[in-house]
């Protein structure tokens, strides 16, 4: 199901849409809900082309040599299961 979006301000636009696109939409959104599910799609596509867009400035700001604790995939594990437990000892104690 798609999120309702009554609360948000909206505008009716006018687009062009292949008849045979509209025709799958329909075929797998129930009835009411196609302004919906493009409205979803389209925030996922926009949210898809922002974390491409991050990936690609930040491309090159790892170094190898900044981080030779990190140097193969046994080191990584260490480092993951190491931070995992301070994690879970710091969530289980929060409480108390």
């Amino acid at each position: 199901m798609y999120v309702n979006r009554d609360d948000k301000k909206t505008k009716l636009i006018s687009i062009r849409f292949p008849l045979a696109l509209l025709k799958k939409i329909d075929a797998l959104v129930e009835n009411g809900c196609r302004s919906d599910f493009i409205i979803s799609a389209t925030e996922n596509e926009l949210k898809r082309i922002n974390a491409k867009i991050a990936l690609e400035k930040s491309f090159g700001t790892w170094s190898d040599e900044n981080h030779p604790d990190l140097k193969d995939s046994d080191a990584i594990a260490k480092w993951v299961a190491e931070n995992r437990t301070a994690y879970d000892y710091l969530r289980n104690t929060k409480g108390e």
